[in-house]
């Protein structure tokens, strides 16, 4: 997804501001850059707003303000706008929808219409509480999913006759603090052709990021001990087990994990 243009009618210190961005090639993500003080934090409030809205009632309640936001997701430009009462969504200028959130959502649903994107990440260089909580009211019944799901995956380890379908909760927003700064760099640097990437241009040329050098891993065992059940984190006691999860968890990170050796008085994973 990328933003095109933002509109705010009255937010904190955006009171009939209007923003333009451009559309980059091979690109997913929309940048900002300003001196301190200037709003960026605020747009950013503001932009996860008007999508959590969508996927939280609690959050949609709270916007007063009105808004337009345009932007490219999916090969399709999108319209939504807000005038404090009733929206209207326009798709590539075909599509209309207009009404109440429940409308919108029950429009869109029944014409098998997506708009919104599966995974927005946002990332803010400095504190900002506001994000932060925000992304929590959201995190919250998500980790109760988590733990709940692994859980049960779990149970089926132990008792394979209790076997039934399960997926791992997928996690729509995430905010990236400081702390996963690294995490953040690589994941761009590392995304697959990442030559043509946007992003990985904009980190070589404004930032002199060229690569990835090595990557440290450490796996606090304390912490999945205290997450999980007691009688199933006992169980974890060798790699080939944790891989197990791993494995559930996302399939695609097994081979990464595979070189870590457990050390048993530590309870970490430390790469070779």
């Amino acid at each position: 997804m990328q933003i095109k243009s933002l509109t705010i009618e009255d937010y904190k210190c955006l009171v009939d501001f209007k923003i333009q961005f451009e559309i980059a090639k091979n690109s997913s993500c929309s940048i900002l850059i300003g001196e301190n003080g200037t709003g960026k934090s605020t747009m950013l409030e503001v932009i996860s707003q008007i999508f959590m809205s969508f996927d939280s009632s609690f959050i949609a309640k709270s916007i007063t303000f009105s808004y337009e936001i345009e932007y490219f997701y999916s090969g399709q430009f999108v319209i939504i706008t807000f005038d404090g009462n009733k929206y209207k969504i326009v798709v590539d200028k075909n599509y209309i929808y207009t009404g109440t959130r429940k409308t919108i959502l029950k429009k869109l649903a029944v014409n098998n219409k997506r708009i919104f994107p599966n995974r927005i990440v946002t990332y803010y260089s400095g504190l900002n509480d506001k994000l932060l909580s925000l992304y929590n009211k959201l995190t919250i019944s998500y980790k109760k999913a988590i733990n709940s799901t692994v859980n049960k995956y779990l149970t089926q380890l132990k008792h394979p006759e209790k076997t039934s379908d399960l997926a791992f909760p997928h996690k729509k927003y995430i905010f990236c603090d400081d702390k996963m700064t690294g995490i953040y760099l690589c994941a761009i640097l590392g995304a697959s052709n990442p030559s043509d990437s946007f992003e990985k241009k904009y980190l070589s040329e404004q930032c002199n990021i060229h690569s990835i050098a090595n990557i440290d891993i450490e796996i606090d065992m304390k912490k999945i001990f205290a997450f999980y059940r007691k009688d199933f984190s006992e169980q974890l006691t060798s790699p080939t087990e944790l891989l197990t999860i791993i494995e559930f968890i996302d399939d695609r990170m097994v081979s990464a994990f595979e070189i870590f050796l457990f050390i048993p008085q530590t309870r970490k994973f430390f790469s070779l």
